[in-house]
């Protein structure tokens, strides 16, 4: 009875490491490049010749507390994804306005690992909102192609 039960504990926590993790990171871009706190929020336009559709997205969070930038980008071709405003109230998201001034650097290097971890990760710029419309970038770190 003891190996039984052992054993599915080890398949309830095997089962919740595996388990799809998603994170969502708001913000409200500036571009104002000498900004201490924040996101820098780049919109490159779409190129075909270079095999890209849509616009591609480059964002730095930014902690002068810790004199730290974290770079994400897009994903290759995945347009933003739209959804309503109130969706923020479904999910539980970081909030880079008001975390970033009170992180340390050991702090801010842990909360940049943390998001890092998950499976997928999308951030909001509140300058993005429309009406009742918000888009959702689905970005990674940046990953060399060579």
């Amino acid at each position: 009875m003891k190996r039984i039960l052992f054993l599915l504990a080890f398949a309830i926590v095997e089962f919740a490491a595996n388990a799809q993790s998603t994170v969502y990171v708001v913000f409200a871009s500036t571009e104002n490049r000498s900004a201490v706190n924040g996101a820098w929020h780049s919109k490159i336009a779409p190129d075909s010749q270079l095999g890209r559709e849509i616009t591609a997205h480059v964002i730095s969070l930014i902690c002068e507390s810790s004199n730290s930038c974290f770079t994400f980008v897009s994903e290759d071709n995945a347009a933003p994804i739209k959804k309503p405003k109130d969706f923020l109230k479904t999910v539980a998201c970081i909030d880079w306005d008001v975390l970033a001034p009170t992180l340390s650097k050991s702090q801010a290097e842990m909360k940049y690992k943390e998001i890092l971890a998950h499976d997928t990760i999308y951030f909001i710029d509140r300058n993005d909102i429309e009406g009742d419309e918000m888009n959702l970038i689905r970005v990674h770190e940046p990953r060399s192609r060579f």
